[in-house]
């Protein structure tokens, strides 16, 4: 049958064409929802962007069809032959595919969240960035299957073959596979945390890279595993088989659990304990959130990237350790030396550095919102770009710090070493700044909105252009100061010395 007429019949209401042949028919953007396409022969057809939401397509053959893009959300996929199809950025959610082929299929990008996966055929298919967020797989076989980037977070995995699979930086959180088969597939940098893997078969498997913190590893099968470099932070292998497996520069610490007898330091792995020496150690990119390295000696080692938030990192030697891009969010630094180090585009808001020294650091779009740096050594640290907005930055050191384009709205510089540091055209809205010594600087064009200056000496400081409405400034020494241009609109001047050197009633 043709498509003129197929699609005649279609929209004068016809719904059941069983065991109709449409191969390598044109039905590309057709709206077919509800559709009964048993048996039908649509190989080769082209579907591209077509709405089949609902429809039945059980036992149909669509080999080689083209259904990218397509909708076949909630559709009755079951013993369909897809091997081949072209299936990429289609929408499959909550499909019944049990027991389908889609050998060889292309299913790039494509979205099969909650769908019915049991008894699949996913052989030498490219799944590669595609979602099946909290999908069950029950003696599903994806033998050579491409599963790079792919999501099957929360889902369930039982009985399924994935040898020789690539699983690179696929995300697995909180996956549990029981009985899986894993030969000599590719694992690495795989995003596995909180997931159980019981009796699975992971024999020559890479592993490297990968994040398997906190992962049940219960009679799992590691034998001439590549584990280099991989998280295995409160991992409990205590009964797994590691005869031969690489833990070169794999992470682990107190309460990671290992065999009976097996020593983890001899393998080249990380003990990542309070006072640990790791000088220069490459921990690029690894999940050390909460972690507690208390007094440990970090120093010129790696974090490119690595997530340290709520870590407990007191009295931590970080001197000139790598953080660009680094997550330190709620991170415990007091006492921390962090000189030298390169904190670039960093994410350290709401950490506690107090007292810790970030002397020469390099801190250019660094976030540290609401971080308290009480008493911290800024001296000579770049600060371009930065955010400090309600920072506490009370009785910090900052002399020579290069500040340009720096949000300082709302913090707290009082008592703050300001020495050699420009604040022309800074942002100081809502500033804490009693009781500052500002005798002479150049605060042209900056915004002292809203900023609390009361008891701050200004004698003599350019303020030309700069906004001070609102301010508080009582008490302050403006003796001389140039206010030329300056917003002074319901700025509050009780017993300040004026530039006059009269005193403000």
């Amino acid at each position: 049958m043709g498509a003129e007429e197929f699609l005649q019949r279609y929209q004068a209401g016809e719904r059941d064409f069983i065991g109709i042949n449409l191969s390598g028919v044109d039905l590309s953007g057709k709206n077919l929802e509800k559709i009964n396409l048993t048996q039908a022969n649509l190989s080769r057809a082209n579907l591209t962007n077509t709405s089949l939401k609902y429809a039945n397509l059980s036992e149909a053959n669509l080999t080689k069809a083209n259904l990218s893009q397509s909708r076949l959300n909630y559709a009755n996929l079951s013993h369909a032959n897809f091997s081949g199809a072209n299936l990429s950025q289609t929408s499959l959610d909550s499909a019944n595919l049990s027991q389908a082929n889609l050998s060889g299929a292309n299913l790039c990008k494509s979205r099969l969240s909650s769908a019915i996966l049991r008894s699949v055929n996913f052989r030498e298919a490219n799944l590669s960035e595609s979602s099946l967020y909290k999908t069950n797989l029950i003696d599903v076989n994806l033998q050579k299957a491409d599963l790079n980037q792919i999501n099957l977070a929360d889902g369930k995995l039982e009985n399924v073959n994935l040898n020789n699979a690539n699983l690179h930086q696929a995300k697995f959180d909180r996956v549990n596979l029981t009985n899986g088969t894993m030969i000599k597939a590719n694992l690495s940098q795989i995003n596995w945390p909180n997931g159980n893997l019981t009796e699975a078969n992971l024999t020559e498997a890479n592993l490297s890279g990968a994040n398997l913190r906190k992962v049940k590893l219960a009679k799992v099968n590691l034998s001439q595993a590549n584990l280099v470099q991989a998280n295995l932070l409160e991992a409990d292998i205590s009964q797994a088989n590691l005869e031969g497996a690489n833990l070169q520069q794999a992470i682990y610490h107190e309460k990671t659990l290992f065999p009976p007898g097996f020593d983890a330091a001899k393998t080249g792995a990380y003990n990542l304990e309070p006072g640990a020496s790791l000088a220069g150690y490459n921990l690029s990119g690894f999940d050390l959130s909460g972690l507690t390295l208390n007094g440990a000696n970090l120093e010129g080692a790696n974090l490119k990237s690595a997530n340290l938030s709520q870590a407990c990192l007191i009295e931590v030697n970080l001197s000139r350790a790598n953080l660009t891009n680094a997550e330190l969010n709620s991170t415990n630094l007091i006492q921390a030396n962090l000189s030298h180090a390169n904190l670039s585009n960093a994410k350290v808001n709401s950490a506690n550095l107090s007292q810790a020294n970030l002397g020469q650091a390099n801190l250019t779009k660094a976030s540290l919102y609401r971080a308290n740096l009480n008493q911290a050594d800024l001296t000579k640290t770049n600060l371009l770009e930065t955010n400090l907005n309600d920072a506490n930055l009370m009785g910090a050191n900052l002399s020579e710090a290069k500040m340009i384009q720096v949000n300082l709205q709302g913090a707290n510089l009082i008592e703050t070493n300001l020495t050699d540091v420009s604040l022309v055209g800074f942002n100081l809205r809502s500033t804490k700044l009693s009781g500052q010594n500002f005798t002479g600087r150049n605060l042209c064009g900056s915004d002292l909105s809203y900023a609390n200056l009361s008891g701050a000496n200004l004698n003599s400081a350019n303020l030309s252009g700069a906004n001070l409405q609102y301010a508080d400034l009582e008490g302050a020494n403006l003796k001389e100061a140039k206010l030329g241009g300056t917003n002074l609109y319901n700025a509050k001047f009780k017993g300040a010395i004026m530039p006059d050197g009269s005193i403000h009633e």
